[in-house]
Protein backbone atom coordinates (compact mmCIF):
# COMPACT_ATOMS: atom_id res chain seq x y z
CA UNK A 1 0.00 0.00 0.00
CA UNK A 2 2.97 2.36 0.54
CA UNK A 3 4.29 2.04 -2.51
CA UNK A 4 1.09 2.86 -4.19
CA UNK A 5 0.39 5.89 -1.67
CA UNK A 6 3.76 7.19 -2.75
CA UNK A 7 2.49 7.20 -6.45
CA UNK A 8 0.07 9.73 -5.62
CA UNK A 9 2.09 11.94 -3.54
CA UNK A 10 4.59 12.10 -6.05
CA UNK A 11 2.11 13.03 -8.75
CA UNK A 12 0.60 15.70 -6.33
CA UNK A 13 3.92 17.06 -5.79
CA UNK A 14 5.12 17.25 -9.79
CA UNK A 15 3.10 20.55 -9.61
CA UNK A 16 4.75 23.33 -9.73
CA UNK A 17 2.24 25.23 -7.42
CA UNK A 18 2.31 21.78 -4.79
CA UNK A 19 2.29 22.56 -1.07
CA UNK A 20 3.23 19.51 1.89
CA UNK A 21 2.83 19.61 5.48
CA UNK A 22 2.42 18.06 8.31
CA UNK A 23 -0.96 19.37 10.80
CA UNK A 24 -1.13 17.31 14.06
CA UNK A 25 -0.59 13.46 12.81
CA UNK A 26 -1.84 14.53 9.40
CA UNK A 27 0.55 14.31 6.15
CA UNK A 28 -0.87 16.82 3.72
CA UNK A 29 -0.72 17.31 0.02
CA UNK A 30 -2.10 19.98 -2.10
CA UNK A 31 -1.67 20.24 -5.89
CA UNK A 32 -3.46 18.80 -8.47
CA UNK A 33 -5.76 17.70 -5.95
CA UNK A 34 -5.26 17.16 -2.26
CA UNK A 35 -3.77 13.85 -0.33
CA UNK A 36 -5.15 13.56 3.64
CA UNK A 37 -2.54 10.89 5.39
CA UNK A 38 -2.73 9.73 9.02
CA UNK A 39 0.92 9.34 10.17
CA UNK A 40 2.75 8.71 13.29
CA UNK A 41 4.66 11.42 14.13
CA UNK A 42 8.01 11.10 16.67
CA UNK A 43 9.63 14.20 18.45
CA UNK A 44 8.24 17.58 19.02
CA UNK A 45 7.06 20.50 16.42
CA UNK A 46 7.53 23.04 19.16
CA UNK A 47 5.49 25.83 18.53
CA UNK A 48 4.52 25.94 14.72
CA UNK A 49 0.54 23.71 14.89
CA UNK A 50 1.44 23.21 10.59
CA UNK A 51 4.68 22.70 9.20
CA UNK A 52 5.69 23.27 6.30
CA UNK A 53 7.65 19.85 4.60
CA UNK A 54 9.73 20.07 1.71
CA UNK A 55 8.06 17.48 -1.19
CA UNK A 56 11.30 15.70 -1.23
CA UNK A 57 9.88 13.82 1.78
CA UNK A 58 6.23 14.27 1.58
CA UNK A 59 6.06 11.16 -0.73
CA UNK A 60 8.50 9.22 1.50
CA UNK A 61 6.71 9.82 4.68
CA UNK A 62 3.44 8.92 2.69
CA UNK A 63 5.17 5.92 1.76
CA UNK A 64 6.23 4.84 5.16
CA UNK A 65 3.62 6.71 7.27
CA UNK A 66 5.76 7.77 9.83
CA UNK A 67 7.69 10.84 10.39
CA UNK A 68 10.40 11.82 13.12
CA UNK A 69 10.70 15.45 14.04
CA UNK A 70 14.39 16.68 15.54
CA UNK A 71 16.79 19.39 15.30
CA UNK A 72 20.33 19.60 13.76
CA UNK A 73 22.54 22.59 14.09
CA UNK A 74 19.95 25.11 15.27
CA UNK A 75 17.23 23.84 12.13
CA UNK A 76 14.05 21.63 12.53
CA UNK A 77 14.42 18.15 10.06
CA UNK A 78 12.32 15.82 9.63
CA UNK A 79 12.74 12.24 8.30
CA UNK A 80 11.05 9.33 6.76
CA UNK A 81 13.15 6.13 5.72
CA UNK A 82 16.63 7.70 3.69
CA UNK A 83 14.80 11.37 3.35
CA UNK A 84 15.46 14.10 5.10
CA UNK A 85 13.61 17.72 5.16
CA UNK A 86 14.41 20.79 6.72
CA UNK A 87 10.67 22.27 8.06
CA UNK A 88 9.43 25.49 8.94
CA UNK A 89 6.27 27.16 9.70
CA UNK A 90 3.49 26.88 6.97
CA UNK A 91 2.85 30.79 5.88
CA UNK A 92 0.71 32.65 3.61
CA UNK A 93 -2.66 30.68 2.74
CA UNK A 94 -4.54 28.35 4.92
CA UNK A 95 -4.04 24.85 4.24
CA UNK A 96 -7.80 23.55 3.18
CA UNK A 97 -8.40 19.88 5.06
CA UNK A 98 -10.53 16.89 3.68
CA UNK A 99 -13.13 15.43 6.39
CA UNK A 100 -13.27 12.22 7.39
CA UNK A 101 -16.44 11.74 6.60
CA UNK A 102 -18.54 8.77 5.52
CA UNK A 103 -18.16 7.53 1.77
CA UNK A 104 -19.93 4.73 -0.03
CA UNK A 105 -18.20 1.29 0.24
CA UNK A 106 -17.05 -0.82 -2.22
CA UNK A 107 -14.44 -0.39 -5.24
CA UNK A 108 -17.05 0.18 -7.83
CA UNK A 109 -16.44 -1.96 -11.90
CA UNK A 110 -15.59 1.19 -13.78
CA UNK A 111 -12.61 2.22 -11.36
CA UNK A 112 -11.61 -1.12 -11.53
CA UNK A 113 -11.49 -1.17 -15.18
CA UNK A 114 -10.28 2.51 -15.70
CA UNK A 115 -7.10 1.80 -13.19
CA UNK A 116 -6.42 -1.46 -15.63
CA UNK A 117 -7.16 0.62 -18.77
CA UNK A 118 -5.66 4.31 -17.89
CA UNK A 119 -2.27 4.20 -19.58
CA UNK A 120 -4.01 2.84 -22.49
CA UNK A 121 -6.17 5.43 -22.66
CA UNK A 122 -4.14 8.24 -21.74
CA UNK A 123 -2.09 7.12 -25.09
CA UNK A 124 -4.73 9.08 -27.13
CA UNK A 125 -4.77 12.27 -24.98
CA UNK A 126 -2.08 15.06 -26.32
CA UNK A 127 0.99 16.00 -24.85
CA UNK A 128 0.88 19.91 -25.50
CA UNK A 129 0.23 21.92 -22.50
CA UNK A 130 -2.01 24.61 -25.20
CA UNK A 131 -4.65 22.11 -25.88
CA UNK A 132 -6.21 21.88 -22.71
CA UNK A 133 -9.52 20.54 -23.09
CA UNK A 134 -7.66 17.34 -25.17
CA UNK A 135 -5.87 16.97 -22.15
CA UNK A 136 -8.10 15.37 -19.97
CA UNK A 137 -9.78 11.44 -20.34
CA UNK A 138 -13.48 12.42 -19.79
CA UNK A 139 -16.47 10.18 -17.96
CA UNK A 140 -19.39 10.42 -17.97
CA UNK A 141 -22.16 9.14 -16.31
CA UNK A 142 -25.43 8.25 -18.43
CA UNK A 143 -28.73 6.42 -17.51
CA UNK A 144 -28.18 3.53 -20.21
CA UNK A 145 -24.26 3.07 -19.36
CA UNK A 146 -20.56 4.88 -18.59
CA UNK A 147 -18.61 6.12 -21.05
CA UNK A 148 -14.80 6.97 -20.52
CA UNK A 149 -12.89 8.14 -23.63
CA UNK A 150 -9.98 10.72 -24.41
CA UNK A 151 -8.73 11.90 -27.63
CA UNK A 152 -6.17 14.39 -28.93
CA UNK A 153 -7.77 15.27 -32.00
CA UNK A 154 -6.36 12.56 -34.10
CA UNK A 155 -7.19 9.31 -32.17
CA UNK A 156 -9.92 8.36 -30.00
CA UNK A 157 -9.76 5.87 -26.99
CA UNK A 158 -12.98 4.58 -25.44
CA UNK A 159 -14.63 2.65 -22.62
CA UNK A 160 -18.08 1.76 -22.50
CA UNK A 161 -18.85 0.41 -19.11
CA UNK A 162 -22.46 -0.75 -18.14
CA UNK A 163 -24.53 1.97 -16.09
CA UNK A 164 -24.45 3.08 -12.44
CA UNK A 165 -27.48 1.84 -10.85
CA UNK A 166 -30.40 5.13 -10.37
CA UNK A 167 -31.42 4.03 -7.42
CA UNK A 168 -27.84 2.80 -5.81
CA UNK A 169 -25.68 5.64 -3.94
CA UNK A 170 -23.44 5.98 -6.43
CA UNK A 171 -26.43 7.13 -9.01
CA UNK A 172 -27.94 9.53 -6.90
CA UNK A 173 -24.49 11.07 -6.82
CA UNK A 174 -22.80 10.14 -10.21
CA UNK A 175 -25.68 10.17 -12.91
CA UNK A 176 -25.36 12.96 -15.55
CA UNK A 177 -22.40 13.98 -14.76
CA UNK A 178 -19.00 14.42 -16.73
CA UNK A 179 -15.83 14.74 -15.06
CA UNK A 180 -12.60 15.24 -16.79
CA UNK A 181 -9.22 14.04 -14.80
CA UNK A 182 -5.81 15.00 -16.87
CA UNK A 183 -3.74 12.41 -18.39
CA UNK A 184 -1.37 12.26 -15.55
CA UNK A 185 -3.93 11.72 -12.74
CA UNK A 186 -2.31 7.46 -11.28
CA UNK A 187 -5.79 5.96 -11.47
CA UNK A 188 -3.96 2.68 -11.54
CA UNK A 189 -2.58 2.97 -8.16
CA UNK A 190 -6.11 4.81 -7.15
CA UNK A 191 -7.99 1.78 -8.08
CA UNK A 192 -5.55 -0.40 -6.42
CA UNK A 193 -6.10 1.59 -2.68
CA UNK A 194 -9.56 2.40 -2.96
CA UNK A 195 -12.36 1.59 -0.26
CA UNK A 196 -14.90 3.55 -0.79
CA UNK A 197 -15.55 7.10 -2.65
CA UNK A 198 -17.94 9.43 -3.35
CA UNK A 199 -18.98 12.93 -5.67
CA UNK A 200 -18.99 16.20 -3.26
CA UNK A 201 -20.17 19.64 -4.68
CA UNK A 202 -18.35 22.84 -3.53
CA UNK A 203 -19.88 25.93 -4.83
CA UNK A 204 -20.31 24.80 -9.02
CA UNK A 205 -17.46 22.73 -9.10
CA UNK A 206 -17.77 18.62 -7.97
CA UNK A 207 -15.21 16.86 -7.01
CA UNK A 208 -14.70 13.00 -6.61
CA UNK A 209 -12.96 11.59 -3.43
CA UNK A 210 -11.75 8.94 -2.10
CA UNK A 211 -11.06 6.79 0.85
CA UNK A 212 -7.33 5.32 -0.06
CA UNK A 213 -7.28 2.21 2.63
CA UNK A 214 -8.11 2.89 6.02
CA UNK A 215 -5.76 6.16 6.80
CA UNK A 216 -5.86 8.47 3.66
CA UNK A 217 -8.17 10.18 1.59
CA UNK A 218 -7.39 11.93 -1.56
CA UNK A 219 -9.78 14.62 -3.22
CA UNK A 220 -9.54 15.00 -6.95
CA UNK A 221 -11.15 18.56 -8.77
CA UNK A 222 -12.61 17.94 -12.53
CA UNK A 223 -11.09 19.58 -14.94
CA UNK A 224 -12.77 22.98 -15.93
CA UNK A 225 -14.32 24.35 -19.32
CA UNK A 226 -16.51 22.96 -22.45
CA UNK A 227 -15.71 19.68 -23.95
CA UNK A 228 -16.46 18.24 -27.44
CA UNK A 229 -18.67 15.42 -27.29
CA UNK A 230 -16.26 12.66 -28.39
CA UNK A 231 -18.82 9.84 -29.01
CA UNK A 232 -20.59 11.48 -31.76
CA UNK A 233 -17.49 10.56 -33.76
CA UNK A 234 -17.65 7.30 -33.85
CA UNK A 235 -18.55 6.19 -37.66
CA UNK A 236 -21.72 4.30 -38.52
CA UNK A 237 -23.04 2.54 -41.52
CA UNK A 238 -21.22 -0.40 -43.81
CA UNK A 239 -17.28 -0.25 -43.71
CA UNK A 240 -15.58 -0.71 -46.70
CA UNK A 241 -12.99 -2.97 -45.62
CA UNK A 242 -13.27 -5.45 -42.03
CA UNK A 243 -10.01 -7.97 -41.62
CA UNK A 244 -8.84 -8.94 -38.68
CA UNK A 245 -5.32 -8.33 -37.84
CA UNK A 246 -2.96 -11.29 -38.09
CA UNK A 247 0.39 -9.68 -37.61
CA UNK A 248 2.64 -8.48 -34.67
CA UNK A 249 1.80 -4.40 -33.82
CA UNK A 250 5.58 -4.16 -33.54
CA UNK A 251 5.50 -4.43 -36.82
CA UNK A 252 3.80 -1.20 -37.44
CA UNK A 253 6.09 0.24 -35.08
CA UNK A 254 9.02 -0.80 -36.54
CA UNK A 255 7.10 -0.10 -40.34
CA UNK A 256 6.20 3.38 -39.22
CA UNK A 257 10.12 4.22 -38.04
CA UNK A 258 11.24 3.48 -41.50
CA UNK A 259 8.66 5.84 -42.69
CA UNK A 260 9.58 8.93 -40.67
CA UNK A 261 13.53 7.72 -40.42
CA UNK A 262 14.26 6.49 -43.97
CA UNK A 263 11.63 8.27 -45.99
CA UNK A 264 11.80 11.34 -44.37
CA UNK A 265 8.06 11.53 -43.65
CA UNK A 266 6.43 13.68 -41.22
CA UNK A 267 5.14 10.83 -38.96
CA UNK A 268 5.39 7.06 -38.90
CA UNK A 269 3.00 6.48 -41.96
CA UNK A 270 2.70 2.95 -42.99
CA UNK A 271 -0.28 1.90 -45.83
CA UNK A 272 -2.70 -1.16 -45.65
CA UNK A 273 -2.97 -2.91 -48.72
CA UNK A 274 -5.86 -5.43 -49.63
CA UNK A 275 -4.65 -8.01 -52.05
CA UNK A 276 -5.48 -12.01 -52.54
CA UNK A 277 -7.71 -11.89 -49.54
CA UNK A 278 -5.04 -10.31 -47.37
CA UNK A 279 -3.84 -7.19 -45.99
CA UNK A 280 -0.23 -6.29 -46.22
CA UNK A 281 1.52 -3.46 -44.12
CA UNK A 282 3.86 -1.38 -46.11
CA UNK A 283 6.33 1.40 -45.71
CA UNK A 284 8.54 2.21 -48.61
CA UNK A 285 10.50 -0.71 -50.50
CA UNK A 286 9.16 -2.81 -47.06
CA UNK A 287 6.35 -4.99 -46.76
CA UNK A 288 5.28 -6.92 -44.19
CA UNK A 289 1.86 -9.41 -44.77
CA UNK A 290 -0.64 -8.12 -41.57
CA UNK A 291 -4.22 -9.55 -41.53
CA UNK A 292 -6.58 -11.56 -43.57
CA UNK A 293 -10.11 -9.77 -44.76
CA UNK A 294 -13.00 -10.71 -43.89
CA UNK A 295 -15.00 -8.69 -45.94
CA UNK A 296 -14.68 -5.52 -48.31
CA UNK A 297 -12.22 -4.24 -50.24
CA UNK A 298 -10.38 -0.16 -50.75
CA UNK A 299 -10.81 1.49 -54.14
CA UNK A 300 -7.17 1.93 -55.82
CA UNK A 301 -7.76 5.35 -56.02
CA UNK A 302 -8.39 5.63 -52.54
CA UNK A 303 -5.35 4.61 -50.65
CA UNK A 304 -5.30 3.99 -47.00
CA UNK A 305 -2.37 5.22 -44.84
CA UNK A 306 -2.23 5.34 -41.15
CA UNK A 307 -0.04 6.30 -38.35
CA UNK A 308 1.57 3.05 -37.57
CA UNK A 309 2.31 3.68 -33.89
CA UNK A 310 -1.57 5.19 -33.28
CA UNK A 311 -2.50 1.65 -34.88
CA UNK A 312 -0.31 -0.28 -32.77
CA UNK A 313 -1.87 1.20 -29.85
CA UNK A 314 -5.60 1.07 -31.02
CA UNK A 315 -5.17 -3.35 -31.79
CA UNK A 316 -4.53 -3.14 -27.60
CA UNK A 317 -8.48 -2.99 -27.93
CA UNK A 318 -9.00 -5.80 -30.53
CA UNK A 319 -7.86 -7.70 -33.56
CA UNK A 320 -11.01 -6.87 -35.96
CA UNK A 321 -10.18 -3.72 -37.75
CA UNK A 322 -13.02 -2.01 -39.87
CA UNK A 323 -12.65 0.53 -42.15
CA UNK A 324 -14.80 3.48 -42.59
CA UNK A 325 -14.75 5.97 -45.76
CA UNK A 326 -16.21 9.41 -44.94
CA UNK A 327 -15.01 13.10 -46.04
CA UNK A 328 -12.30 12.29 -48.01
CA UNK A 329 -10.92 10.69 -45.56
CA UNK A 330 -10.62 6.81 -43.68
CA UNK A 331 -11.52 5.75 -40.21
CA UNK A 332 -10.18 3.15 -38.78
CA UNK A 333 -12.02 1.59 -35.84
CA UNK A 334 -10.62 -1.37 -33.33
CA UNK A 335 -13.79 -2.84 -31.33
CA UNK A 336 -13.97 -5.17 -28.59
CA UNK A 337 -16.42 -6.74 -25.80
CA UNK A 338 -15.52 -8.55 -22.90
CA UNK A 339 -17.37 -9.09 -19.50
CA UNK A 340 -20.10 -6.01 -20.00
CA UNK A 341 -17.14 -4.05 -21.06
CA UNK A 342 -16.73 -2.38 -24.53
CA UNK A 343 -13.57 -1.42 -25.42
CA UNK A 344 -12.90 1.43 -28.66
CA UNK A 345 -10.10 2.55 -30.33
CA UNK A 346 -10.72 5.37 -33.63
CA UNK A 347 -8.10 6.72 -35.66
CA UNK A 348 -8.00 8.44 -38.57
CA UNK A 349 -6.31 8.25 -42.32
CA UNK A 350 -3.27 10.67 -43.27
CA UNK A 351 -3.81 13.34 -45.47
CA UNK A 352 -1.48 13.05 -48.65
Amino acid sequence: MGKELAKVAKWLIKDRHARAGLFGDRLIIIGSGQLDVKVEVEGERGSWPLLFVQSSVAAEIAATGKVRLTEHEGQKLALAGKAASVVGEWLGESVGTIPQRALAHGCPLWLRVLGEKWKWLAKAASREEYRAIFRGVQIWFRDEDTRIAVSDGYRLHELVLPAVAPDSYAGSHLLKRVFVLHREVPVDAIAKLTTGWRVDDRGEKALLTFALGENAVLELDSMEGTYPDYFRVLPSGEPVLVFEATGDPETLRSLGEVSRKVLEFDNPRVDLVPEGGKVYAVAGPQREEFGRVLHGDILDDKPLAVNGHYLADALEAGRVVKVFWKDGLYGVLVESEKDEVAVRSLLLSLRF
